[in-house]
């Protein structure tokens, strides 16, 4: 979790306006964009067009793009400020496999972006 929490503030706000700006985004980059909208209680994501749902076939990386990339540093701040150690256990349970995939393998991710 230490080193979760350092990864994060190593992050430069214009790391989001670059990933904003993606058009066809990386499994990786959706399966992490999924898991922030979880943690924000971002809402439900809207059904991607036939073009999106390619690459974001649920619709998270639209979610996240329109809620938490359309204020990056609000953003960014709020990953640093979250209350880690009070996630529900449901959560937990809904976010774990996510981060067990393929996608979410280090190499993947570094690569991703």
């Amino acid at each position: 979790m230490e080193n979760a929490v350092k990864k994060v503030k190593e992050i430069k706000v214009n790391d989001f306006y670059e990933l904003k700006g993606v058009a066809k985004p990386s499994p990786s980059i959706v399966e992490c964009f999924k898991i922030c909208c979880l943690l924000m209680q971002s809402g439900r994501p809207p059904k991607p067009n036939a073009t999106q749902k390619e690459s974001d076939p649920e619709g998270y990386f639209l979610l996240a793009k329109s809620q938490l990339l359309s204020k990056p540093q609000q953003f960014l701040d709020n990953m640093i400020k979250y209350d880690k150690d009070n996630i529900e256990d449901s959560l937990i349970n809904k976010i774990r496999p996510l981060t067990e995939t393929e996608a979410m393998k280090p190499e993947k991710v570094a690569g991703a972006s």
